[in-house]
């Protein structure tokens, strides 16, 4: 018999192996080796090493799905960027390859954000694109409320540090 903890834990794993936990599984060696490479690719262009795995992956399957040719593409700028010793060089040496194309797609998604595709554009990611990083210490990134998201769930109103006392009461 069962005890309530076995239970428990027993869902505790079942529900984290289907909430993502289990998302490592369902790629392959080969896919993710070639998510590896494009997420290398896209530190060499753009200069950040802390990019994001999850937005690299993101990016690299709308650019394929937008144009499968682009898998190709990406294969061939892996392999120049093995020998470019930084992004200029590697952006030179695609363009001479007829890459340039390419090299742009990629620096445009991080930067903005946003995939400009055949059919449609596609939304990758808001708030953590690079086009916001150099100004994130005096510029926030713009929304419909200007102090970030979700600042109304404080208790006070963004540069209130009191409750105002009713002197002479009003009410």
């Amino acid at each position: 018999m069962a005890t309530r903890r076995t239970v428990l834990a027993w869902s505790a794993s079942v529900l984290a192996l289907f909430a993502g936990g289990g998302a490592s599984f369902a790629q392959t060696p080969a896919a993710n080796a070639e998510l590896q490479s494009f997420l290398e690719l896209s530190r060499l262009l753009t200069g950040y090493d802390d990019l994001s795995e999850a937005i690299a992956q993101r990016i690299l399957e709308t650019l394929v799905t937008d144009d499968p040719a682009n898998a190709e593409k990406y294969r061939q700028l892996a392999g120049l960027s093995a020998t470019a010793s930084d992004a200029n060089a590697l952006r030179d040496a695609a363009r001479a390859a007829g890459l340039g194309d390419a090299v742009t797609d990629i620096v445009s998604a991080w930067y903005t954000g946003t995939i400009a595709g055949k059919q449609k554009t596609t939304v990758i990611a808001y708030n953590d694109a690079l086009m916001y990083r150099p100004v994130e210490d005096g510029l926030i990134v713009p929304t419909y409320c200007d102090k970030g998201p979700m600042w109304w769930r404080d208790t006070l109103p963004p540069g209130v540090t009191r409750m105002p006392v009713n002197v002479p009461k009003v009410l």
